[in-house]
């Protein structure tokens, strides 16, 4: 640690590089959490995660990315029963209304959602 400058009441503290990388480095562990290393050297973590961007590249540590599948959404099962029907929409849109509706408010309904 090189030094700190107060600014406007504030202290700012400058680090040298090797130390910045060296904490980078210690933030990559998977076993540890970034904000547990910047705790420890009394760092916001804000600022590891930049030195993190600005160095973990030059560092020879990249990123990697997961594959990802995407998958459309279920839909929900929902069991049958004699007290409601369901209605599929011509948007794909399902609802579920009491048997006992009255036509008048599940035409109101499916104008309503049929957008």
């Amino acid at each position: 640690m090189d030094g700190t400058v107060i600014i406007e009441g504030r202290r700012r503290r400058t680090w040298p590089t090797e130390f910045k990388k060296r904490v980078v480095m210690e933030s990559c562990d998977p076993d540890v959490s970034v904000s547990e290393v910047a705790r420890r050297y009394e760092l916001d973590p804000a600022q590891l995660f930049a030195w993190r961007k600005k160095y973990l590249p030059a560092s020879g540590r990249e990123l990697q990315f997961l594959p990802v599948d995407v998958m459309p959404e279920p839909k929900p099962v929902v069991p049958p029963s004699p007290e409601r029907i369901e209605v599929v929409l011509i948007n794909g849109r399902r609802l579920f209304v009491p048997a006992s509706i009255e036509p008048k408010q599940l035409g109101q309904l499916v104008r309503m959602l049929d957008r």
